[in-house]
């Protein structure tokens, strides 16, 4: 029996007849969801490879291991569904991340190997790792760590003020009104970039084309709970870049302001790679 079926039979449960079913069937129900629930929770590290943006429920497909999982709310995967808390905490995680991060993930049971399965996770959230330096960038062609393509001096140019690296999230620098956010994906393709600006749509964001900085390349504005959002996307042979503006209390700043200084320091650093 389905859940909204089951709220019918309740409904007619007024009569009196249906009472006793009603009790039952919602036991027996709750039973099972409990029994189908796996009992452990395993903690997992992986890398984030593309949050899906959806309004009936948001999941995030994550690389553990060279393999990529789907993850759901645990909550939302049962007849009971998600509560608002759980929902909005876990719409809040997801928003903090981008591809490419490194994430630390509480699950139910085993990460599901089926094809099209989904992993009923409790909790995800940006892995902490050892601080990495950010004075030298990468050079052409290497294998750079994610967090250190744009210097914290260029952040500074754009921001007014130098910000300082989050102890808990490495690609994330931080000013008492402002997030600068990195990402460097090595191994990435045109489909990826692709759902990159899919997922920034999703959001809301408007796109420019950015051909002087790459031939796929483009910028974005969005506005949302976090506040003014601006950034690029960019794909340079494998490597996906995405760097990410946010001003959590924007104040005068135009988007237009952020883009063209955001312009300059994306583009040293593109041809940097």
């Amino acid at each position: 029996m389905k859940r909204n079926d089951n709220r019918f039979v309740c409904a007619l449960a007024r009569t009196g007849v249906l009472r006793i079913g009603c009790v039952l069937s919602l036991t027996l129900l709750s039973a099972l969801e409990l029994l189908s629930q796996p009992k452990t929770e395993n903690t997992v590290r992986g890398t984030v490879a593309e949050i899906l943006w959806s309004n009936y429920g948001s999941q995030a497909k994550v690389n553990v291991n060279g393999k990529v999982y789907q993850l759901d709310l645990a909550g939302a995967l049962t007849g009971r569904g998600a509560t608002d808390q759980e929902a909005k905490t876990w719409a809040d995680s997801l928003q903090k991340l981008h591809p490419g991060d490194a994430v630390i993930m509480v699950i139910r049971g085993a990460l599901n190997e089926s094809p099209g399965g989904v992993t009923p996770t409790i909790s995800i959230r940006p892995a902490p790792s050892p601080t990495r330096p950010t004075s030298t960038p990468p050079g052409i062609g290497t294998q750079a760590p994610n967090c250190s393509f744009i210097t914290v001096d260029e952040m500074a140019t754009v921001l007014g003020t130098r910000p300082v690296r989050d102890n808990e999230a490495p690609c994330v620098f931080k000013t008492a009104r402002n997030q600068f956010v990195l990402a460097l994906s090595p191994g990435s393709n045109m489909g990826q970039f692709s759902d990159q600006r899919k997922v920034f749509g999703w959001a809301g964001a408007t796109f420019k084309e950015e051909s002087a900085i790459a031939p796929q390349a483009f910028s974005f504005v969005f506005t949302n709970t976090d506040g003014l959002n601006t950034g690029f996307c960019v794909l340079k042979g494998t490597f996906l870049i995405v760097v990410e503006v946010i001003d959590e209390q924007p104040g005068g700043v135009s988007a237009s302001d952020r883009i063209n200084k955001l312009r300059l320091i994306v583009k040293n650093a593109v041809a940097r790679i």
